[in-house]
């Protein structure tokens, strides 16, 4: 899968679609019905994170391949579970 579509319900991946070979009005109509569903979408080539605990997304990462996910975990969620203070931020490495 080079280009995948990701529907997210309360910030939680709802649906992965593989939006190769879809035309821009099948890529449309589906980006329409998952909306009309309250879901947001985005389409992207490259993979995402989703935490281990809860199944919040935690974004892109570009390590893996579109439609896969890989697991991690949230702020709120490794200082309830582990007691342990993850930065909001993303550290910029040169």
């Amino acid at each position: 899968m080079k280009t995948a579509i990701y529907s997210f319900k309360n910030q939680r991946i709802a649906c992965i679609t593989n939006a190769d070979g879809m035309t821009p009005g099948e890529v449309s109509s589906y980006t329409r019905m998952q909306r009309d569903q309250g879901r947001a979408v985005i389409g992207s080539s490259v993979g995402r994170a989703v935490c281990m605990v809860c199944q919040r997304d935690l974004g892109p990462r570009e390590e893996i391949p579109a439609g896969q996910v890989t697991h991690g975990c949230c702020a709120g969620c490794a200082m309830r579970e582990y007691g342990v203070e993850i930065s909001q931020q993303k550290e910029k490495t040169s």
